[in-house]
């Protein structure tokens, strides 16, 4: 503290004396700040802190010019001495601010909080060949002064205030001052098995989904595992075509070639001269599932519901097993496996198409349902 003084009283010496406040009842002398044993560029000794310490009890130093430069307050360590300087070394303390508080005739003043500079890195005849770190610490009621925060050039560490289970470091936001003091925040584990630092996505997520990892330190927002709904079109679609025709279309679509895809779908066809009313699907543009008929009953109005399940694929993996079950009021259900060539591509559409039996049977497609499961 006496190093601090010295500073500050060293500052006050060429400071007008209406910019430091003495302390009520010091006979401080009414020339301090222009003492006449000290000239500028003279050291404070001992007694010169002892003699005048307590009287200062304000510095505000203020300053009026054309620039954006301010008052700087600054410290300068070496080793060796003022006259005969030598290099310090790393974790010399450069300059330490604290905070004392008195606490009883016995222990009189005690510190409750320090903000220490000290030197870091390998320290070189440079003109950048010095590293620095900011040093907190605080004192806990009973408890020993700690250091809880420290901040270098790449990073800030928050440090355990304590060797009890859950003594590490916390980060708390708190509420507005109006609705209480409550506050929510983070916390590391008691133990680490090694340093890990996560990079954070560079843009928001969509509504649901999940922050997760790939594993390597990056983080993403991902959908939840298990099924998520990708995409539906509830608007009936319908057809006469007796060739293969688009029906019920789920477009805007993002699966990646990696992920299991699972659809569903209603069908239907009216009555007619024709018992034939066949679907099938198209992933993007490409047909997948040639057009199969689903209905077998002549002049008979059907319908029924068609389940698609497709596996994972990648570029090594493009054709990929598709099982298709269906089954209508009449018809045989079917279930199907079969082998079949998937785009190597993210999947943006899915289409169910579909061949009537007849012009005069009009087929139609509805509820389409598309679900990607997430981390196949």
């Amino acid at each position: 503290m006496k190093k601090l003084f010295a500073l500050l009283l060293a500052l006050s010496l060429a400071l007008p004396a209406s910019l430091v406040q003495a302390a009520t009842g010091c006979n401080f002398p009414t020339s301090y700040h222009s003492w006449s044993d000290k000239t500028t560029g003279d050291f404070l000794t001992v007694a010169d802190v002892n003699q005048r310490s307590n009287c200062i009890e304000n510095l505000q130093p203020f300053k009026g010019s054309a620039d954006d430069v301010g008052y700087a307050f600054s410290a300068k360590k070496s080793r060796g001495s003022i006259a005969s300087p030598t290099v310090i070394t790393t974790g010399d303390d450069l300059l330490s601010i604290s905070g004392y508080g008195y606490v009883g005739a016995t222990n009189t003043y005690v510190e409750a909080a320090r903000i220490l500079l000290d030197s870091t890195g390998t320290i070189s005849d440079a003109a950048n060949g010095i590293g620095g770190i900011i040093r907190f610490s605080a004192r806990v009621a009973g408890g020993n002064l700690t250091e809880i925060v420290n901040i270098e050039k790449d990073a800030l560490s928050l440090l355990p205030h304590g060797t009890a289970a859950g003594n590490t470091g916390e980060t708390r936001f708190l509420e507005l001052a109006a609705n209480g003091v409550n506050y929510i925040g983070f916390k590391a584990p008691d133990s680490i098995a090694a340093n890990k630092i996560w990079v954070l996505p560079s843009a928001d997520g969509t509504s649901g989904q999940l922050l997760s990892t790939n594993g390597a330190s990056v983080l993403s927002w991902t959908a939840p595992g298990g099924l998520t709904r990708e995409g539906s079109n509830d608007t009936e679609a319908t057809s006469i075509s007796t060739s293969t025709a688009d029906l019920s279309v789920v477009s805007g679509l993002s699966i990646p070639v990696n992920n299991g895809i699972m659809i569903m779908a209603s069908f239907r066809k009216t009555t007619g001269a024709a018992a034939g009313a066949s679907f099938g699907l198209k992933l993007n543009s490409t047909q997948i599932i040639a057009d199969n008929p689903l209905t077998d009953s002549t002049n008979a109005v059907e319908n029924g519901g068609i389940f698609i399940w497709i596996t994972p694929h990648d570029v090594s993996y493009t054709t990929t097993g598709v099982m298709t079950a269906a089954t209508s009021t009449t018809g045989p259900s079917q279930l199907r496996f079969s082998a079949s060539g998937v785009p190597n591509a993210t999947i943006t559409s899915v289409t169910i198409t579909g061949t009537s039996g007849s012009s005069s049977v009009t087929i139609a497609t509805n509820f389409l349902k598309v679900y990607r499961l997430a981390g196949t």
